[in-house]
């Protein structure tokens, strides 16, 4: 009898454990932060049935999450080198495992994927936090933001530690910003829905296209005004060398009220940056002092 009781209680113990198990598609070892799992969810709103599991081609997979973006602001300032919310690298790594939790997914779960991207400052370790939450209405993906480039603090891969250090990470609420065949959620901007009929491998390389034209125009617009400033200074240069030598002081040059105005937006831009943790102090200091220089 009490042999009974034993393997009665070792079953209860064991059981929850391996339906835990069993939701889990895939779990980097020694890293609690970078998993793949699927649990029990219900949309808010009206009663509607999810379209799941559901069958997903995975290039097209992997040219969504491409698709995904964040502000222009990101590279119009050139404070960023792109505006991607999920980079290729762990696009590559986890979409074969996203593509396997639809495949499993019920009509009363969702997929929860959670990656930390590592987006150095030079040389600075710069670890941050992504988690959405993804369900299928119809021919609709739903992608819930949990969690956005949230700052991971401390040793969060101890045993010890590392799970409340990675409950605790925060995002610093950067604005994403819906793509062609995406929108919002009518309840909220952390919520995005994608067209699933959409051309996706298409439509996530016109982006990628659009977003190396900024990038070029931001380039060419700042040499413009090098080569600007480098013109007056030639200027001002040979004007001094054919007039009369005196000893009064230069006149000091006069700022237009254009490019008061316009240097008074970009450290606003930059000052907010900072404040939100997307830059470090140092590189703060760096940015405004080249603004000023512009002057």
């Amino acid at each position: 009898m009490k042999k009974l009781l034993w393997i009665l209680s070792l079953t209860v113990l064991v059981l929850p454990v391996l339906a835990s198990a069993s939701n889990t598609i895939y779990e980097q070892p020694n890293n609690a932060a970078n998993f793949v799992k699927v649990e029990k969810f219900k949309p808010k709103g009206p009663e509607v049935n999810l379209n799941q599991p559901y069958t997903f081609d995975e290039d097209t997979l992997k040219a969504i999450l491409r698709s995904l973006k964040y502000s222009k602001k990101l590279i119009l300032l050139k404070e960023s080198k792109n505006r991607d919310i999920f980079e290729m690298e762990y696009i590559d790594k986890f979409a074969t495992y996203l593509v396997d939790a639809f495949a499993k997914v019920k009509p009363d779960q969702a997929v929860v994927w959670s990656v930390v991207q590592k987006r150095p400052y030079v040389v600075l370790r710069n670890d941050k936090l992504t988690v959405v939450r993804m369900w299928i209405i119809g021919n609709e993906l739903h992608i819930d933001f949990i969690k956005v480039e949230a700052k991971l603090q401390g040793d969060y891969q101890a045993k010890t530690i590392g799970q409340r250090l990675i409950d605790d990470a925060r995002g610093i609420g950067i604005t994403i910003e819906p793509q062609q065949g995406q929108k919002f959620s009518l309840d909220t901007t952390e919520e995005l829905i994608v067209d699933l009929t959409a051309n996706w491998p298409q439509i996530a390389n016109a982006i990628d296209d659009q977003d190396e034209k900024l990038r070029e125009e931001a380039v060419a617009e700042k040499e413009a005004k090098k080569g600007k400033k480098t013109a007056k200074a030639s200027d001002a240069s040979s004007s001094s060398a054919t007039s009369v030598t005196t000893t009064a002081a230069p006149a000091k040059p006069v700022v237009s009220a254009k490019d008061q105005g316009d240097a008074q937006a970009r450290l606003t831009e930059l000052k907010s940056l900072k404040d939100k943790g997307l830059i470090t102090d140092k590189d703060y200091e760096k940015k405004k002092e080249e603004i000023l220089k512009d002057l």
